[in-house]
């Protein structure tokens, strides 16, 4: 009963005791066998005890398992709610963006507009501008044009007077009509370039000189060798540089060569570094060096000596050879271009 209703250890310590017994009396053949029953019931023991072992470790391998895919799950979940939070923050930060291109962008709209306004506005503006300007420069040819026809009916009224006038009169009436002629070319020149600010000396003084030429019919007797560079001046110094030049000019005509006596007058003008000299050298007889210093004596040179001074000119006259005339000074703009008309009206 005990070997049936005992548990498997029992049975087995059973067995161990009987075999012990048998082995002590000498029962030997029933001894074995209960070391048989002995062997199977603690093989059935080990049996048991690997299964269960077995059970043990596959339980413990499951749960293992288990927790590492609820960790696995855990992680992947986390790595979800990862990228959920980046996308909602990637999505908040394009919304984001959106929201500040289209607020540049309005802006830039604004600017855009407002400086297409500004720019309408000021495309307005200098067209008055430059229609303002452009009835301006009509203007002042229009006063030039005048003007000249003004001095010309001048020059006409002289000669009509000159008929009745002889010797000194008669000269002075000529010598006013050649500076006044000299001035009209300026306001000619002025209406008819499209600069109406400035005369190109280049282009006045071949002019100027080629009018007292025909005046007085030097053809054939004196040779003008003139080499001017293109200089540009306004009217504040070109009417005096005209006069002064119709003076010299003058003067060489009716005092360097008397008689039948040839010979050649050169005028030159250039500019270098902002000074400009205009040189008038005749080869003819020339005349006393303090009577071309000093010019007490003669008006011509008088004048010249004034006009020299009016436009801050530096003036010199050489009589050694022939008579050289010499007038530097630098290209600014007088303040009171009016009292150059003064002084031709006074010269006249």
């Amino acid at each position: 009963m005990l070997a049936k209703n005992g548990t498997a250890y029992d049975r087995s310590a059973l067995y161990s005791l009987k075999f012990r017994i048998d082995t002590a009396k000498g029962n030997y053949r029933s001894a074995v066998q209960h070391l048989i029953h002995f062997n199977k019931i603690q093989d059935s023991i080990f049996n048991e005890r690997k299964a269960v072992e077995f059970q043990k470790q596959q339980v413990q391998y499951e749960t293992e398992k288990k927790d590492q895919q609820i960790k696995l799950l855990q992680q992947n979940e986390l790595l979800q709610q990862t990228k959920l939070k980046h996308a909602g923050l990637v999505q908040n930060l394009t919304m984001g963006g959106i929201i500040v291109m289209l607020i540049i962008s309005a802006l830039i709209y604004r600017i855009y507009k407002q400086k297409k306004a500004a720019n309408a506005i000021i495309t307005h503006k200098n067209e008055l501008l430059q229609q303002l300007l452009t009835s301006k420069e009509w203007l002042l040819k229009e006063v030039h044009h005048r003007v000249k026809n003004n001095l010309h009916t001048v020059i006409c009224l002289l000669e009509s007077q000159a008929q009745y006038l002889e010797n000194d009169a008669l000269k002075a009436i000529e010598s006013s009509q050649h500076r006044i002629y000299a001035m009209s070319l300026i306001h000619q020149k002025l209406y008819q370039s499209d600069e109406i600010k400035t005369i190109d000396m280049a282009f006045y003084i071949p002019e100027l000189v080629q009018s007292l030429q025909d005046s007085f019919d030097t053809f054939g007797k004196i040779h003008f060798i003139i080499d001017v560079e293109k200089i540009e001046l306004g009217i504040s110094h070109a009417i005096p540089l005209g006069l002064i030049l119709n003076e010299a000019v003058t003067n060489c005509i009716k005092y360097a060569f008397p008689g039948d006596r040839n010979g050649d007058v050169f005028i030159l003008m250039s500019e270098n570094d902002g000074l400009i000299k205009l040189e008038i050298i005749d080869n003819g007889i020339g005349m006393p060096q303090n009577q071309c210093q000093n010019g007490t004596e003669s008006l011509g040179l008088k004048l010249i000596s004034g006009l020299s001074a009016d436009i801050h000119a530096d003036y010199s006259c050489e009589a050694e050879y022939g008579t050289k005339i010499t007038i530097s000074f630098r290209n600014q703009n007088l303040t009171d271009s009016d009292r150059y008309m003064e002084t031709g009206a006074a010269i006249v």
